[in-house]
């Protein structure tokens, strides 16, 4: 237990919670994008440039968002989705 707590608090110093925040919500929009840019190159014949506008837009639209904010007890993380009605706490 002592190491996995040396780990976490190795990692606290090299990344903070925004960084982290900014690299999941990265992941997310690649993932979606990625997957979108696949389907309707393989489904429809788009011009690449058009495909890519409509891929950006669509994984801009159903990628989940990530904020950060400073409360008495420190940093918290919530998160935001299309498919969630309410916000959710992160437990970073």
């Amino acid at each position: 237990m002592k190491v996995a707590n040396e780990q976490n608090s190795k990692t606290e110093r090299i990344m903070s919670k925004k960084n982290k925040v900014f690299i999941v919500m990265f992941l997310c929009f690649a993932a979606i994008f990625t997957v979108t840019r696949i389907g309707l190159g393989y489904f429809f014949e788009i011009q690449s440039l058009y495909c890519s506008l409509i891929s950006a837009l669509v994984a801009t639209f159903f990628s989940p968002q990530f904020k950060v904010f400073q409360t008495n007890e420190g940093e918290k993380v919530y998160m935001r989705w299309l498919f969630s009605k309410k916000v959710k706490e992160l437990n970073w």
